[in-house]
């Protein structure tokens, strides 16, 4: 049990401490607390003032440890990959990504098709242009015709 208690406290304490060093490496502000704190004083208070069993604190504290153990985990790889997502490489890697080079052919398609898009609507406007100047030129000429 002590273990696990000591297991518990350390994953409780750890995540803190690296929620200080990314907050300090990305120059933001650090949460006060967080949840896992929340949960870990919960659970110490309620096995210190509610009567239950040894086996049934035993229990609460390993469900505990394994929780705080997975809730680490996961701020841990969220983690990396975001830094892996900013400096675009891949984990335990440091090639670039193979995918930013078709994100430039897709950002380039996307260009062309603006530009596509822009001829097409000067295109449209020339053709209604000319088809003003030649209805233009069709009311002149019935105009000098009728008179």
């Amino acid at each position: 049990m002590p273990d696990c208690k000591l297991n518990a406290t350390d994953v409780k304490i750890i995540p803190k401490q690296c929620r200080l060093i990314v907050c300090q490496m990305s120059s933001t502000k650090c949460e006060l607390t967080n949840g896992l704190v929340v949960v870990y004083t919960i659970v110490a208070l309620g096995s210190m003032f509610a009567p239950v069993e040894s086996s049934v604190e035993l229990i609460l504290l390993r469900l505990l440890a394994l929780t705080l153990t997975l809730a680490h985990l996961h701020y841990a790889i969220c983690v990396v990959q975001q830094m892996c997502d900013h400096f675009n490489i891949n984990c335990l890697s440091l090639k670039k990504r193979e995918y930013e080079t078709s994100r430039q052919h897709l950002l380039a398609d996307d260009n062309l098709i603006k530009q596509q898009q822009s001829v097409q609507i000067i295109d449209s406007l020339q053709n209604l242009d000319s088809m003003a100047e030649e209805s233009t030129i069709q009311s002149v000429e019935d105009e000098q015709l009728l008179s």
